[in-house]
């Protein structure tokens, strides 16, 4: 497809690029006094039509967040040319759920209140994946990575393993979709997402001690550096590690996680800096107006703020100092 075809979905992408909340916004939500200013400054955001007289403006708003994704889907499905530019970021919602289903199923509880709804397949079709392998909704890839998924569990009960295993079926699935497109923006993206994945996934291994067997059955080949690199990386303590990161293609990246004290890459700030290397890289779409970039980096813009508001209104509720939400905060794609 040509680039020109985007042209009028672009220019319907501006517009909402507008409506998107500035780091001056989020903050300004942070340090409201109280539950009445709060519902003040929410009021002149988009997530407005959510609020609830009823309801807590933080109660109604984390509720209301969840509708919002799947409107912004299905508002990005009618008007972009190629509609699977759009499950780049639509399949997560799919494999977020996969990854509570299996955890109920291995775990044999209940976890309803951690799903979400306006997926492409209800709740009900992917359950019925998780519990008998089979499925004439589901792709044949997602179905591979169920059982792939509910296999280990039957080897050792480790949840933790749940969520590494479906994000790597996640990236092998964007980016079939990202070749199929024949897009080299999109399929960099991709590949870009999927390294700085594999660096979480090696500094996660280091934590929790798991071996090359492990790592070389999880990490991604979606990415541009071989996964034999990083799988020669994990014999190294964390000191050695880091060093080995900071001469790797994504130093600049691993240099931003690095604790002052310590000298050595933090895991959990690692994840943060990944999104927000993410939000940095797609910014170059604001400079494009043909092309299906403008598209994949507003869809990516809207769920970092939901994200955002998640981390805000969730700190609130739990009493959480105002700095606690501040650290945790993604760059804004709008100044």
């Amino acid at each position: 497809m040509k680039d020109i075809d985007y042209a009028q979905c672009n220019v319907k992408v501006r517009i909402e690029e507008k409506k998107l909340l500035t780091d001056g916004q989020l903050r300004e939500l942070i340090y409201a006094g109280d539950g009445r200013e709060l519902r003040h400054l929410l009021v002149k955001t988009p997530y407005d039509m959510y609020l609830s007289e009823d309801q807590d403006p933080i109660g109604s708003t984390l509720m209301g967040l969840e509708t919002d994704g799947g409107r912004v889907l299905s508002w990005a499905r009618e008007i972009a040319p190629e509609p699977q530019i759009v499950d780049i970021f639509g399949l997560r919602k799919e494999y977020h759920n996969l990854k509570v289903l299996c955890k109920e199923e291995i775990l044999g509880v209940s976890a309803d209140n951690m799903l979400l709804s306006g997926g492409m397949f209800s709740i009900d079709a992917l359950r019925h994946a998780v519990k008998t392998g089979t499925s004439t909704l589901l792709p044949e890839e997602m179905l591979v990575a169920i059982r792939d998924v509910m296999d280990r569990s039957q080897e050792q009960k480790d949840v933790q393993q749940v969520d590494v295993v479906f994000d790597r079926y996640y990236l092998r699935q964007i980016a079939a979709i990202a070749a199929e497109m024949e897009e080299e923006a999109v399929l960099s993206f991709v590949q870009y997402n999927a390294d700085l994945f594999n660096i979480c996934v090696l500094l996660r291994a280091n934590k929790q001690g798991y071996g090359r067997t492990f790592l070389q059955s999880v990490l991604s080949s979606a990415g541009k550096v071989a996964k034999s690199m990083w799988i020669e990386m994990r014999d190294k303590d964390l000191r050695a590690l880091t060093n080995s990161l900071l001469h790797s293609p994504y130093s600049d990246e691993v240099r931003q996680a690095i604790e002052s004290e310590s000298g050595l890459v933090s895991i959990e700030t690692f994840e943060i800096v990944r999104d927000n290397a993410l939000t940095e890289y797609l910014k170059k779409a604001k400079l494009q107006a043909f092309g299906p970039l403008p598209l994949l980096a507003f869809l990516y813009a809207k769920e970092t703020e939901r994200k955002n508001m998640r981390i805000i209104l969730k700190s609130r509720r739990a009493g959480f100092g105002r700095d606690v939400a501040e650290r945790r905060l993604r760059y804004s794609y709008v100044i």
